[in-house]
């Protein structure tokens, strides 16, 4: 009786789940899409907000701004008069964290409610 109660619960919990993920997008649109991405540093800088682009070994790049959690990892760029990944940094293996969100005016130029993404963390691979 217990094995055909639950399978007869198991497509209700599921169907229930995904309402309750389909209804929390429709609420919060401003919600954090989250990612892991193993990769290689290719550039980054910027003027006024720094970011950094990564490759994965499948092609996808990525390129998310900062927002403080880069280190030092930028030299002062005289020609543009902003900031370039360090030279001996491109080309390395990275793991990239990051979350694509509303700007909320942190990023100068796009709008406050358009969606960039941010790194939340950012490692040097071994």
């Amino acid at each position: 009786m217990a094995a055909a109660m639950n399978r007869q619960t198991a497509p209700s919990l599921s169907l229930s789940f995904a309402l309750s993920v389909a209804l929390l997008s429709a609420v919060l649109p401003g919600a954090a899409l989250a990612a892991t991405l193993s990769g290689t540093l290719r550039g980054g800088g910027g003027i006024d907000d720094l970011h950094v682009v990564v490759q994965s070994a499948t092609g996808q790049r990525i390129t998310a701004y900062c927002d403080g959690h880069c280190g030092d990892w930028f030299d002062e760029d005289a020609e543009s008069g902003g900031s370039r990944l360090k030279k001996a940094l491109i080309g390395r293996q990275v793991t990239l964290d990051h979350r694509r969100e509303p700007n909320r005016n942190r990023i100068a130029g796009p709008g406050p409610d358009e969606t960039l993404d941010f790194v939340r963390r950012i490692e040097l691979s071994r």
